[in-house]
């Protein structure tokens, strides 16, 4: 949510000047969506997890009680290559199995990416044993971004506590503004393009190991 110390960063064509503004009754109402957003994603990221697996027929049932038609399954190795991936055709149930013991030894990762979040499910294959690696299960929000009278609220929660970058381009090519939020800091961010050339402008947004775009037409 944003503080009543929020910064409001104005963009100029050549130009960013950095300013701290009171809240007005407008921004408090629109930070008030926003936490319902991310309220929704916490409900929705919770939804019931069941990975088992049975030595004597080789397979791995992943099972969620609920998933949201158009997110994506994907099975990633440790070096991030995409090993299968499946796009959900309905919202409800779902439930698979898969054979994990023809990959080699090693930790891969299940992830399920929606439209508010990416939640990752690590297991562990050795041999004919699949095991779930349930304390490195995690969840990865999304940044919310909204835009009103050409003023940007971007908003996201960081599980690592680890350091964003944040980069704003102009048209996807120049580069109109940059920072990095320290770690252990909130990000909850105001950017005024009232002064600024009227176009396309591109978030980019890289936390938790990946990187998170989002196009704004001002």
């Amino acid at each position: 949510m944003f503080s009543i110390d929020a910064i409001r960063y104005t963009f100029a064509p050549s130009l960013i000047t950095i300013k701290k503004i009171e809240i007005m009754k407008k921004l408090v109402s629109i930070s008030f969506v926003l936490v319902a957003m991310l309220a929704s994603m916490v409900g929705y990221s919770n939804e019931y997890v069941f990975i088992t697996n049975n030595p004597s027929d080789k397979v791995t049932e992943l099972t969620f009680e609920k998933v949201e038609k158009g997110s994506t399954l994907t099975l990633k190795d440790k070096q991030d290559e995409v090993l299968y991936t499946e796009t959900m055709e309905q919202t409800g149930s779902y439930s698979k199995g898969f054979d994990l013991t023809i990959l080699p030894d090693g930790v891969y990762y299940f992830e399920l990416d929606t439209r508010e979040a990416i939640k990752v499910l690590p297991v562990q294959v050795m041999g004919t044993t699949v095991k779930f690696v349930k304390e490195g299960e995690r969840n990865i929000s999304k940044p919310k971004v909204m835009v009103r009278d050409a003023v940007v609220y971007l908003s996201k929660e960081s599980m690592d506590h680890k350091s964003v970058k944040i980069d704003v381009y102009y048209e996807g090519q120049d580069l109109a503004y940059s920072e990095r939020i320290k770690k252990g800091q909130k990000v909850n961010r105001v950017y005024d393009f009232s002064s600024s050339r009227k176009g396309n402008y591109v978030i980019v947004m890289r936390s938790e190991g990946r990187t998170f775009t989002n196009k704004v037409l001002i």
